[in-house]
């Protein structure tokens, strides 16, 4: 009896160790997904001059203002200008959660 508490034991404890490693083996690999995604961000040859027609120079809605979807009514974030198509990044849960790119059409300052 003694033997298999103690074999029981040990499998336990092999389990929790490689449960351990493998939440950060995938805690590695996400910060792998975000090196890849910048790399491939770089990788398309945008000319400056072209992101710069694309965004509108007298933008209402400054970055890290809260906004409103107004076709849901979801309340988020605007982060940044996408230099690509010149929408805005919007996120939820505190910059998380990525819900979209959105021209100024779309989304309305959010009044409290």
């Amino acid at each position: 009896m003694e033997n298999l508490s103690s074999f029981t034991i040990i499998v336990i404890l092999a389990f929790g160790i490689l449960q351990i490693i493998l939440f950060f083996k995938l805690w590695g690999m996400t910060n792998d997904i975000r090196i890849i995604k910048t790399k491939y961000l770089e990788s398309l040859s945008i000319e400056p001059e072209n992101v710069k027609l694309k965004i509108n120079s007298e933008v209402k809605i400054e970055d890290g203002a809260l906004v409103v979807n107004i076709k849901t009514g979801k309340q988020m974030r605007r982060k940044e200008i996408n230099p690509v198509s010149g929408k805005f990044n919007c996120y939820t849960n505190g910059g998380t959660v990525f819900e979209g790119d959105f021209d100024e059409s779309e989304i309305k300052l959010f009044e409290e």
